[in-house]
């Protein structure tokens, strides 16, 4: 029996780069159609690079511009590309440190749940590329000829959400949340509300805003701050 839930971000603490940006790498994705977001995902980046709005409000928008780039794209086609950024673009990114928590949380029996602001089944392809029991992330939409409509279903698997979707996930799967431990790791500020919704908090490789949080708190910090 389940007595233990770990949840695991994915970009930042997992891995130490940036696994969006495979749709701008991929062989199958066309230069134009990269080009033609630009106007709509520059704006929101300098705003908050200047502090004009939150790193969470500029997740939702760049969240939201990468479904725009999957617009046509085939469930198996969607598949292909998340499993080449998983396996292939993010080789040598991953974590070493991290991912063998996430390995010991598995030998003890625990679940281990990836959670992240990517979309549903890019999660799931780096929860089979690491052995952990599933992923769940932002819900990508495809219509009924299994073709992506380019926008998302639901809210982004960011800031306050993210603990309330990982929370829905779990109980779906029949995990009575009054009847196990949660313990979290991730590494951005913008993952606070994630943190603080486990009994166990661990920042792994914490920005600024973090490392000060988990100080504060008495979190367990790895790899930084």
């Amino acid at each position: 029996m389940t007595t233990r839930v770990a949840l695991f971000d994915v970009a930042g603490t997992l891995v130490a780069g940036n696994p969006w940006r495979g749709f701008l790498k991929y062989d199958g994705m066309s230069k134009a159609r990269v080009y033609s977001r630009y106007p709509f995902i520059l704006p929101p980046y300098w705003a908050k690079n200047w502090g004009m709005i939150s790193d969470t409000r500029f997740r939702q928008v760049w969240v939201r511009q990468m479904a725009a780039l999957l617009n046509g794209f085939t469930v198996e086609e969607a598949d292909t590309l998340f499993k080449w950024i998983a396996t292939e673009f993010m080789r040598g990114d991953y974590r070493d440190d991290v991912v063998a928590r996430l390995r010991e949380h598995k030998q003890n029996g625990d679940y281990v749940l990836l959670v992240s602001g990517m979309f549903t089944p890019q999660t799931r392809q780096f929860a089979l590329a690491l052995g952990a029991d599933a992923g769940v992330g932002t819900e990508l939409v495809f219509d009924s000829a299994g073709r992506c409509a380019g926008v998302i279903s639901g809210a982004v698997c960011a800031g306050e959400d993210k603990p309330l979707i990982a929370k829905r996930y779990l109980e779906a799967q029949g995990i009575r949340l009054d009847q196990v431990e949660m313990v979290a790791y991730a590494d951005s500020g913008s993952d606070v509300p994630l943190l603080s919704a486990a009994a166990v908090s661990v920042a792994t490789y914490p920005d600024a805003a973090l490392t000060a949080v988990a100080h504060e708190r008495g979190w367990e910090v790895m790899g930084g701050g």
